[in-house]
């Protein structure tokens, strides 16, 4: 299957790193480790912070408050922004392509032997649970714009399908049956995860219309069953996952996770750790380059807004190079070192398969 994916990690007031980009992050902080002059400016801006033991003494940003559960008006540049975002939608979809580049056949269709009848039974007995005006809002055609919207941030722009807040716990717990089937157990865990951290952002910001464990939109694209492809869609602040079924085939792209925070020290949620697997694996692969790939692979040298160009100043995309959202096209990084690196392409995809049920992500991987 293709693969288009982000994760990303928020610790500190701008900490956020895309695996889209070889950068590694240590002690939540964004930094390059190769072995390179690039990594001076982000030595020295850590300096007089190796006092801090964790995400909290930054304290929190000062942050206008934006509706996750209703459309709100937007300040001009944002809803230019938003506008931006949108345009691409005016195109006829063609599938995701790199630069616009269609390369046919590069993923046919073909038997598996994985059954995909568990993640459809599951959508049945959603889909089944909805009254009938719930169950307009969440089931669309397959051809459907809105299947190509979708935004990891958390305000309500792209928003479509049924809330999970807005169900009856019953009808919700099947929902997350649907998240569990298309999932494997690790990557369910991280899901739920993410959405309980959101829950917490909301009591540490006490921003409760912005934020809140069950502020995420479940949306279907064609019947669930075995006859016709479709496909689901989970959106919200930090978790995107798009999930078509055609046949026994899963495809289970694009997606995007993410968390702030990413560990939790205190409280009900105390314990809870995301990513850690991600970071260990950013610093191994940012290590094992040679100075050649190091060179190419590290771009910026860190992601602090002050570091970075005018043209990565942006509300939505920072640091990163993917556009997770209306698009149909992805644009790589310029001179990246990936397509040389073996290693860097094993371990991002390494990333992503555990995610998938496992007789799905064999296939994939394979």
């Amino acid at each position: 299957m293709g693969l288009v994916f982000g994760l990303k990690f928020r610790r500190c007031r701008r900490a956020r790193l895309m695996l889209s980009l070889p950068i590694a992050v240590v002690g939540g902080f964004a930094v390059a480790t190769a072995a390179t002059g690039q990594r001076q400016g982000s030595r020295r801006r850590l300096q007089g912070w190796g006092s801090m033991k964790h995400w909290t003494d930054f304290g929190l940003r000062q942050m206008p408050s934006l509706s996750a559960r209703r459309a709100a008006q937007f300040p001009a540049a944002m809803q230019a922004l938003v506008d931006e975002r949108a345009e691409p939608l005016r195109e006829p979809f063609r599938g995701l392509t790199t630069e616009g580049i269609i390369r046919p056949g590069l993923f046919p269709l073909r038997a598996t032997g994985v059954s995909t009848a568990p993640i459809a039974e599951a959508a049945v007995a959603f889909v089944g649970a909805l009254s009938a005006g719930q169950r307009q809002r969440a089931v669309l055609p397959l051809d459907s714009d809105e299947r190509r919207k979708w935004l990891n941030a958390h305000p309500f722009v792209f928003r479509h399908g049924m809330m999970l807040e807005e169900l009856a716990p019953d009808t919700r717990q099947l929902g997350l049956g649907l998240l569990r089937a298309s999932l494997s157990a690790r990557g369910f865990a991280q899901a739920r995860d993410i959405m309980r951290l959101n829950g917490l952002l909301a009591e540490v910001t006490g921003m409760h219309d912005d934020y809140a464990e069950w502020l995420y939109f479940l949306s279907f694209f064609g019947e669930p069953g075995a006859d016709q492809p479709w496909a689901w869609q989970i959106d919200g602040h930090h978790l995107c996952v798009n999930c078509a079924v055609i046949g026994d085939q899963l495809v289970l792209t694009p997606a995007f996770m993410g968390s702030e925070p990413c560990q939790v020290f205190s409280g009900p949620l105390a314990g809870t750790m995301v990513f850690t697997a991600e970071e260990r694996a950013g610093l191994s692969l940012i290590r094992s380059l040679d100075d050649e790939q190091a060179r190419r692979a590290i771009l910026q040298p860190s992601i602090h807004p002050g570091d970075l160009p005018a043209s990565l100043q942006d509300l939505w995309m920072g640091a990163s190079w993917p556009v997770p959202g209306a698009t149909t096209r992805w644009s790589p990084p310029p001179a990246c070192a990936w397509p040389t690196c073996p290693t860097a392409n094993g371990t991002c995809c390494g990333l992503w398969w555990p995610r998938m049920p496992a007789g799905s992500a064999k296939v994939t991987a394979g």
